[in-house]
């Protein structure tokens, strides 16, 4: 069994990890009138939510207000199933962040029980803004690409160079043959 001393320094580990791991690290729970308190929130909450870390944990404080209005009720139906299941939830969905507008997070999950038997829920939040734009930005690409060999007026076809099976054809291609 450890000594105390092996417990602090354990622990001293462990606090380093979740301060300096990427992302917003929170715990929350459940409040009897069915809001989601904040019981603890590492620095980059700080960053990714544009809300002080004091104004995070203040009692009065619900966390759903951070989340977009339209995916709150998905949230907390993946909160209440991990509950029911003990099973970890990820998910994406975006919060209003003060000073950078609303944002697209990945959230990571799962529950236990505190001291009193209430399921408190260890949270993190990843910032994938960037990695959203990008794959819109590809989706809308591929639909250009898409018209664009739809419209030649030459037949095109591509095949999988493994398998031969054909990947892509045209309409010039579709027409003559009547292969789709």
């Amino acid at each position: 069994e450890p000594t105390p001393s092996e417990n602090s320094a354990t622990d001293g580990v462990f606090n380093e990890v979740v301060r300096n791991m990427p992302g917003a690290v929170l715990s929350v729970s459940w409040r009897p009138d069915h809001s989601i308190r904040c019981l603890y929130a590492n620095n980059l909450s700080l960053e990714l939510l544009g809300m002080g870390l004091r104004e995070i944990t203040e009692p009065e404080f619900d966390f759903r207000n951070v989340i977009a209005e339209s995916q709150r009720a998905e949230f907390e139906g993946s909160l209440e199933r991990c509950t029911a299941t003990s099973e970890p939830f990820d998910m994406e969905f975006q919060v209003d962040n003060p000073a950078l507008g609303r944002r697209w997070v990945r959230c990571q999950a799962t529950a236990a029980r505190g001291s009193d038997a209430a399921p408190v829920f260890y949270l993190r939040l990843v910032d994938i803004e960037d990695r959203r734009r990008v794959a819109e930005e590809r989706r809308q690409l591929q639909v250009l690409l898409d018209m664009v060999v739809d419209n030649i007026p030459f037949m095109v076809n591509v095949k999988n160079a493994h398998d031969r099976t054909m990947v892509v054809v045209n309409r010039a291609f579709e027409e003559p043959t009547g292969l789709a």
